[in-house]
């Protein structure tokens, strides 16, 4: 059941080469130190402690990946700490479908990312939208569907759009290519790669039941220590919800209480009924082009901020 769905790293930074942004490059090379980089790249130490097998629907692994024994032992003596991590990492076990709205910012900078998703996870169906913003306008959008078995991504400022096939495709295997395509700009929340933030470091947060957007949540404080990540050392909230492990709230404060990277939702319906109709995407008067030719139309697609689409090998 592995095979046929990646673990939640490599689906996070697969979907964020779809759409070539900056959030893992930032979330790798800058929220955590060498050592920790270097942890995450060695064989994981197996073992979950408390899954319930009777949910897993095979998207992830069915025991929990530690970094190493040690990891695991501090699982062992956190149990209820650990229950939450374990939680985010298996949410899409607990999510069928969900629609929404949210936010990125980045310290020091005035550009922010805005998602607006509605995935169906039952029956692979995904509509969702990407808007880069520099000083509140919005200066490049990203649609994309997957329905049927086809993944189309249009940029509607450019008039163009590109198609990719799901089944029989060179590039990759077809359950791969639905792990990439259905958590696409939406997997920040409904499959969040986080609860790194919060794995292994047990002492250094506690938390707390709230309810959060209308739905029972876990309101998790605490401070981020220079080991765990030498850029966003100092305090931290985060907001996870207690039925589904999805991530409602992040933000990492700088000095003098200021917020420096932050994850805001806006609005989050889990579990409830979306109309077939919400998953159709209007392509009509634009031009249809090839992955190559639709990548380097993103904005700053010879530069840093390369948000045109996915690059995937041929090979």
């Amino acid at each position: 059941m592995m095979k046929k769905w990646l673990p939640i790293v490599l689906l996070t930074v697969l979907a964020l080469v779809l759409i070539g942004i900056k959030t893992y490059p930032y979330l790798k090379n800058h929220f955590f130190t060498e050592e920790t980089n270097q942890a995450q790249g060695k064989k994981s130490e197996e073992g979950s402690l408390t899954f319930d097998e009777t949910k897993h629907r095979g998207f992830k692994e069915a025991t929990f990946p530690f970094q190493n024994k040690e990891k695991k032992k501090l699982a062992e003596a956190y149990p209820d700490q650990f229950g939450i991590v374990q939680k985010m990492y298996y949410s899409w076990d607990f999510i069928d479908n969900a629609q929404g709205k949210y936010e990125i910012k980045y310290p020091d900078e005035n550009k922010s990312r805005l998602y607006t998703f509605s995935v169906d996870l039952k029956n692979k169906k995904n509509r969702a939208t990407y808007e880069l913003m520099e000083n509140g306008q919005v200066i490049e959008t990203i649609h994309v569907l997957l329905k049927d078995g086809i993944a189309t991504r249009q940029m509607p400022q450019k008039h163009i759009f590109t198609k990719e096939p799901i089944e029989n495709n060179p590039r990759a295997d077809a359950d791969t290519l639905y792990g990439r395509y259905i958590g696409l700009f939406n997997s920040d929340i409904t499959n969040s790669e986080w609860y790194i933030l919060i794995e292994g470091n047990y002492e250094d947060w506690t938390y707390s039941e709230v309810e959060f957007l209308g739905m029972p949540a876990f309101l998790i404080k605490g401070t981020i220590s220079k080991d765990k990540s030498e850029t966003l050392a100092g305090p931290f909230t985060m907001t996870v919800s207690k039925e589904t492990g999805a991530l409602l709230d992040l933000k990492c404060y700088e000095e003098n209480e200021k917020v420096g990277f932050s994850i805001t939702v806006q609005n989050l319906s889990i579990n409830k009924e979306i109309p077939d109709d919400i998953f159709v995407l209007d392509v009509n008067g634009n031009k249809e082009v090839d992955n190559t030719e639709f990548n380097l139309n993103g904005v700053g697609n010879s530069g840093e901020e390369k948000t045109g689409g996915e690059e995937i090998n041929d090979d």
